[in-house]
């Protein structure tokens, strides 16, 4: 069971690194923003995702708004994707409660945090990208290391 959960979970990290780092070389250059919304219909309160990659690093902010269960109603979801001139990226909202060594780190909404949730991330691009290298690179290494040594036939001398 361990072994194909270290398999499934190799595959997702290098699924990761090479989404991290498409995003990362499509960035070079450019502010690219995606956002990522689900609503309720008729002007409800919902949730967005948003991630934005310029100047090596990411930015990643997350709301969710709290509201009540009302029965059924209509929801709705929205994927957007905009390229601007090359700026910093920044946490749209929230208190910054941490900031060390290029890693910003922030949550509670600075408006009203009793209708909505936040959190927001600011780290440098090669942060994810190490991290989602570990597993395929020590899976590589297991299999250079089971791998049968190369054996080059002796040079046999012609009979003629």
């Amino acid at each position: 069971m361990l072994p194909r959960i270290r398999s499934f979970l190799t595959i997702i990290s290098f699924i990761l690194l090479l989404l991290t780092t498409f995003l990362w070389l499509h960035s070079r250059g450019r502010y690219d923003i995606w956002n990522l919304r689900h609503s309720l219909a008729y002007g409800g309160s919902g949730s967005a995702l948003r991630l934005a990659i310029s100047n090596n690093r990411i930015s990643f902010n997350l709301w969710h708004a709290y509201h009540p269960s009302e029965g059924r109603q209509q929801h709705q979801t929205l994927f957007e994707y905009s390229s601007l001139h090359q700026q910093d990226p920044f946490l749209y909202d929230g208190s910054v409660k941490f900031n060390r060594a290029g890693f910003t780190y922030a949550h509670h909404p600075q408006r009203d945090g009793a209708f909505a949730w936040y959190l927001g991330m600011i780290i440098g691009c090669w942060t994810p990208t190490l991290l989602f290298a570990i597993l395929p690179t020590l899976k590589l290494i297991a299999l250079i290391r089971r791998r049968q040594p190369l054996r080059l036939p002796s040079p046999t001398k012609d009979s003629t």
